[in-house]
């Protein structure tokens, strides 16, 4: 019997060349992915500076920040994912790439197809939410139900006194 040693990092070959991927325009495709992150924090910046200044965020501005990171993650985000691919590939094959690639998905056809499959898995989030709810009524009975609308009360109180600034000792946690 033979036996072929393949040393201790041969499993991890594959991590080593997804790191070394950029090593041909490494500007360019950590470029691409730095404003792929940026744009992803981008809706929670308002929400992030009103705190920062000492302000308490209200209710309607974490509902749009929401809503703002929604479209964002729904019709932004899969493009420029798409992109930073993109450049990594051509990267990779030594083809000359640019920032600007980033965005061609918005021009060559390639938007609705993204921006299609990333709602499909958004349905498919909410499908299995709906489900997973219906299957925990149908295999709880009614004071089970009653319990958890209590406990969650409870938290949200907690929460509520949290955000006030007054701090919670462990033993108050339902």
């Amino acid at each position: 019997m033979d036996i072929r040693w393949a040393g201790f990092i041969a499993p991890f070959r594959w991590l080593l060349a997804a790191i070394d991927v950029g090593r041909h325009q490494p500007a360019v495709v950590l470029g691409a992915i730095a404003t792929t992150v940026f744009v992803g924090f981008l809706p929670s910046l308002p929400q992030s500076l009103v705190g920062l200044f000492g302000g308490q965020p209200g209710m309607a501005l974490g509902l749009l920040t929401q809503a703002l990171a929604f479209v964002v993650a729904l019709l932004v985000s899969p493009v420029l994912r798409a992109g930073v691919f993109r450049i990594m590939d051509r990267a990779e094959r030594g083809q000359p790439v640019a920032q600007p690639m980033l965005l061609e998905g918005f021009r060559d056809g390639s938007f609705r197809p993204l921006v299609l499959l990333t709602a499909m898995g958004f349905g498919l989030y909410a499908l299995l939410f709906v489900a997973m709810v219906l299957v925990a009524a149908a295999v709880t009975d009614a004071g089970s139900l009653e319990a958890l609308r209590v406990w969650a009360e409870q938290l949200m109180a907690l929460q509520a006194q949290a955000e006030a600034g007054k701090p919670i000792p462990p033993e108050q946690f339902p």
